[in-house]
């Protein structure tokens, strides 16, 4: 997934990255991967989080697992499957070892899949950006926190 900052979107792409953004913000996803097995297939200190997406705007629609979802949704020609995946950083090391420097997780890339058909390239824009974005604010948080906690001690 390339993280650089891409070309400019129009009013109503901008309006659906920022939906995407919303709904990580919401971290919805987060049952979803703590039911998750980390490493695997997924690698090393990371985890697959499952996703149905808008095909045409890559705005979220439900997280889970498709035998978990409802078949109006995995089987409707109007949403694709996605699989996010998820960086943990160094969470487990400072669950032992909290001295440890911070090395914040992470969305790492997205994988788009072709059960209905596959998504439109500017879905798959959509959802990459909206993902940078999310990295961006989520790592600042962690800093943010990560500093406090340094404060009190």
């Amino acid at each position: 997934m390339n993280t650089e900052k891409p070309e400019q979107f129009d009013i109503e792409e901008e309006r659906q990255v920022e939906s995407i953004v919303s709904k990580l913000k919401r971290r919805e996803w987060w049952d979803v991967l703590m039911n998750e097995s980390i490493g695997g297939n997924a690698g090393e200190n990371r985890a697959g989080i499952n996703a149905f997406a808008d095909k045409k705007t890559g705005e979220l629609i439900i997280f889970g697992n498709i035998q978990d979802l409802p078949k109006r949704i995995t089987s409707s020609p109007e949403y694709e499957g996605v699989t996010l995946l998820y960086n943990l950083g160094n969470a487990f090391v400072r669950a032992i070892k909290p001295d440890k420097p911070l090395i914040p997780a992470y969305f790492e890339d997205v994988f788009f899949d072709k059960f209905n058909g596959g998504m439109t390239d500017q879905a798959k824009k959509n959802l990459e950006e909206a993902i940078r974005r999310y990295n961006e604010i989520y790592k600042q948080e962690q800093e943010a926190e990560e500093t406090q906690i340094k404060s009190r001690t």
